[in-house]
């Protein structure tokens, strides 16, 4: 599972060519010297709570097909109707 964000330009970022390290052939190096400010670290914490909450609901709909198919023994289905039979009565 991978998480997609947009970083926001500030304007302290910045790029630049460093003369002083070459390349294979010669060219200057590209120096980046840019941050990540508090937009970026709260959308990491956000993508770590959506990630939780669609993992949460996959395995609910796994579950549920497999209850559904009997793809799941008998014994393992009592313990999950019995475990999470809250969960199981959720409408997506």
């Amino acid at each position: 599972m991978s998480d997609f964000g947009e970083t926001l330009p500030y304007h302290e970022n910045r790029m630049f060519l460093n003369y002083d390290k070459l390349d294979q052939w010669g060219f200057p190096t590209i120096v980046f010297d840019a941050e990540f400010k508090e937009n970026e670290r709260k959308m990491k914490k956000d993508w770590k709570v959506q990630s939780q909450k669609y993992l949460k609901l996959l395995v609910v709909k796994m579950l549920k097909y497999m209850i559904v198919t009997h793809l799941l023994t008998k014994e393992f289905t009592k313990w999950v109707k019995q475990e999470c039979g809250i969960i199981l009565k959720l409408q997506f």
